[in-house]
């Protein structure tokens, strides 16, 4: 269904989100490490905040699309004991409509 496909792109983000962090951190730190034995700080630096930038980036996306999973799952949850209480309801009228007849 379409809420299983959105709670499923959901956990995706929840795993990749972080990991692509971790790759954006880890790619740059070569450079500001080469940067940092040629003596260039200012390339080093700049090397540096892009680095950390991803990380927090890619955390965001973790953390943002666990909420995000979270929030639709109790909502589907929450859709499911609803329709079991007016499927049983309906049930219910049934059985009472044939004792009666």
């Amino acid at each position: 269904s379409k809420l299983t496909k959105k709670l499923d792109r959901l956990r995706l983000l929840i795993r990749v989100g972080p990991g692509l962090g971790l790759m954006g951190t880890i790619i740059p730190m070569g450079s500001a490490l080469a940067a940092l034995s040629q003596g260039d700080v200012e390339k080093m630096s700049n090397s540096m905040i892009i680095a950390f930038s991803t990380t927090v980036v890619g955390l965001l996306i973790g953390i943002g699309a666990y909420f995000t999973s979270m929030l639709q799952n109790r909502w589907l949850n929450e859709d499911i004991k609803n329709i079991e209480y007016l499927t049983e309801g309906i049930m219910r009228k049934n059985e009472i409509s044939k004792e009666k007849t």
